[in-house]
């Protein structure tokens, strides 16, 4: 008995630590056509998920597309802080990565 209890409370963190919050969505619906539209995707959902409004500029030299996914990354400053932001997003719109590095997030670091 002990041990089914064990087995629902991991079920249901497992669970709830894999979700996302209410906030921008991590599945652009539609998906993503092009390149750009990846990078306003990555773009809006880091916004909402950064805490202190940041400024938030494309990197340009890294951002591209392989195969099956959109690789964006974006740098991101606010008057106290700078850093930088990591999207991989596969080709029906789905962020898969998220990484912020040199801010406090709202949401959690989350990959597949």
């Amino acid at each position: 008995m002990k041990g089914a209890g064990v087995l629902v409370v991991t079920a249901v963190l497992a669970i709830t630590g894999c979700a996302t919050d209410d906030g921008y969505p991590s599945q652009a619906k539609g998906g993503v056509r092009n390149l750009g539209q990846a990078i306003n995707h990555c773009r809006n959902y880091t916004h909402d998920h950064v805490e202190g409004d940041p400024v938030i500029s494309l990197d340009a030299l890294s951002t591209r597309r392989e195969s099956r996914y959109y690789e964006v990354f974006l740098s991101l400053d606010t008057k106290e802080d700078s850093g930088w932001a990591h999207c991989r997003i596969t080709m029906a719109g789905d962020i898969r990565v998220h990484r912020v590095h040199g801010f406090d997030k709202g949401g959690s670091f989350f990959g597949f």
